[in-house]
This record gives C-alpha cells, structure tokens and sequence, in this order.
C-alpha cells in the first residue's frame, strides 16, 4: 500500500465519520423540535385550561328529591349450613333472648380444684 492510497482511505474514513456525526446531529436536532413542539402545545392546552376554570363562578344549589327506601324483612340462608347448635344460637339471638348452655349450668364463677 502506498502512501497515496493510505492517505486517501484515510480520507474516506474521515468522511463517513464525519457524515455520521452531522447524521446524528440531524436526528437529534428533530428530536428537539418535536419535543419542543410538544412541550409548547401542552402549554398552551395546560394555560387554557387554566383560564377557563379561573372563569367559572362557584354556584350553590339545593338538591330535592324524594327518597326511595327499600327493606327487606325476610332473610332466606339457603347456602349456610349450620350445626344444630349454631341453629339455636341463631334463633336465640333473632327472638332476643339469651342462649343458655348445653350444660345448662352457665359459666362457673370460680375454677373447681380436682
């Protein structure tokens, strides 16, 4: 390889660098326009915004309607399976009185020494 020829593929590697530098330099002037397109159309819908709501005057007004109440009375359990037990505790409860022990004796006052 001569000196020539050394010189000039130096010469065309310094040329395609060069070019994809000022490639990049292109692409990333774009980038910035659009995003400076962006940001300023955001502005500008954000400042719009911002006075139509300063525009609006607060008013206060009474809501009067009728209420609809619904009540259901009688509760049907047809998935809950209980013991008999748990049935007469239900019951007790529904009629307002008080469950009494299968024992019958109530709950001791003190522990019973063996």
């Amino acid at each position: 390889m001569t000196w020539r020829t050394a010189l000039a593929l130096l010469a065309l590697i310094g040329f395609g660098f060069g070019c994809i530098e000022i490639g990049k330099d292109l692409k990333q002037g774009e980038f910035d326009a659009k995003s400076t397109a962006a940001k300023q159309a955001r502005d500008e819908l954000v400042d719009a915004t911002a006075n139509k709501l300063a525009a609006m005057a607060p008013t206060q007004s009474a809501i009067t309607e009728r209420v609809i109440r619904e009540v259901k009375t009688n509760t049907v359990y047809r998935d809950c399976v209980l013991p008999d037990s748990g049935v007469r505790l239900l019951n007790d409860a529904i009629a307002g009185s008080r469950a009494e022990p299968i024992g019958g004796s109530g709950v001791q006052a003190t522990a019973e020494a063996p």
